[in-house]
């Protein structure tokens, strides 16, 4: 099982980075599944809406500033 392995903390942190260095932001904005918000939480972001469907499946808007 990949997701063990941690390998998505990764991909996160090197496109937090990438997208600071390549577009100079540091505020972000996600449509995040609702089951991850603990996942995004570590990686410095809020949430910023209520839940909303999409595509059937609960999101919310979350925001790293």
């Amino acid at each position: 099982n990949y997701r063990d392995k941690k390998w998505g903390h990764d991909l996160m942190r090197e496109a937090i980075a990438g997208i600071k260095s390549n577009f100079g932001k540091d505020k972000i904005t996600i449509g995040a599944q609702l089951y991850l918000k603990k996942f995004y939480e570590s990686h410095g972001f809020v949430q910023t809406s209520e839940m909303y469907l999409e595509d059937d499946i609960p999101h919310i808007e979350m925001v790293r500033s």
